[in-house]
């Protein structure tokens, strides 16, 4: 049984969207499996169409090469404070401070025109606030450190702006598979690096895909990459699609379903929540709009909510297990 992909608040014709994003179905995760990216032939693709019920067909493809990526939690003070590193080898790697209510990026390694750069960041780049759906957006200033070792080894600080966009939603077309659930994520980085050689200029624009049940990862992604410094341009893009495109990510898709008593609903003044099932460890309650109105963690398997300051409505509850990932969801009503 599908948990959390489709959720419904039926009562008052309430609905949460299946094509959400949220730290359970997109943020990295240790414990997720490793997963291979085809590098893909990039001039015959382009980002298509933004908006609801699109259509986004990639089935043309060419692959010239493989990068298999691994997911690790994270505790050096290099990339502080980040907790969770995705490398797909030296110089491929991504920095990530993972929470419920948002996914901030803290740098990595990468390779420009053949150069390989490492970028930090003192104040990161949120790539998504959770929940995230469409037309949601989020922006944030940039500032940190970034280092090349050729054309000369230098550091130079930059400051910058990111912008996270979910630009729509819709059926994503491959070779082999088609997924109906996709959700679009356009990501915008701009970064301003030091005077000393004319001052470098990166744009960085991410347009990735994502199937809400299927991987915590973009089933597909464009990225343009411009450079430009005191010893020229660089203009680079790459297309990625995942070599698996059936690859679970979301380990909650494989649970079985846990009992739980909650009770009474409609309430008042509190809620009480109930299982027996020791592995559930936390639980987030969400109003209608999608805004996270609290996280709780459970003792042995329960918990009791105040809900005396909530305001009358739908709540939709998730129920988390130890790994993370989502066990078990409902709704219940605040009534006063």
């Amino acid at each position: 049984m599908k948990k959390f992909i489709l959720i419904w608040f039926t009562v008052c014709s309430v609905t949460i969207s299946a094509q959400t994003l949220t730290q359970t179905n997109h943020a990295p995760h240790f414990g997720s499996p490793d997963y291979t990216v085809y590098v893909l032939d990039s001039a015959s693709f382009y980002p298509g169409a933004e908006g609801v019920n699109q259509t986004w067909n990639f089935t043309a493809s060419t692959s010239t090469l493989a990068i298999t990526y691994s997911t690790t939690n994270y505790a050096s003070s290099t990339f502080s404070p980040a907790n969770i590193a995705v490398k797909g080898g030296n110089s491929n790697s991504a920095y990530y401070l993972s929470s419920p209510n948002d996914l901030k990026y803290y740098g990595g390694d990468m390779t420009v025109g053949g150069n390989n750069l490492t970028i930090k960041y003192v104040n990161p780049a949120i790539f998504a606030n959770y929940p995230f759906s469409s037309g949601n957006s989020v922006s944030s200033i940039t500032s940190g450190s970034v280092s090349s070792t050729s054309p000369l080894p230098i550091t130079q600080a930059f400051s910058g702006t990111c912008t996270a966009t979910a630009i729509g939603t819709g059926t994503l077309i491959l070779a082999s598979r088609t997924f109906n659930d996709v959700i679009k994520i356009k990501t915008v980085q701009k970064l301003v690096a030091g005077s000393s050689i004319g001052g470098i200029n990166f744009t960085i624009v991410n347009y990735d895909y994502y199937s809400t049940s299927s991987s915590r990862n973009p089933i597909f992604s464009i990225q343009t990459l411009t450079l430009s410094s005191g010893f020229g341009n660089t203009y680079q893009k790459t297309v990625t699609v995942q070599k698996d495109y059936d690859i679970v990510g979301i380990h909650s898709l494989q649970q079985p379903n846990i009992d739980l008593s909650v009770f009474p609903n409609p309430c008042n003044d509190f809620i009480q929540f109930n299982s027996t099932n020791n592995d559930v460890f936390k639980i987030a309650i969400y109003d209608a709009t999608g805004n996270l109105v609290t996280n709780q963690l459970m003792q042995l398997g329960k918990t009791k909510i105040n809900t005396s300051h909530f305001s009358n409505g739908i709540y939709l509850y998730l129920i988390e297990d130890k790994h993370h990932e989502i066990r078990k969801s409902g709704n219940f009503q605040v009534q006063k």
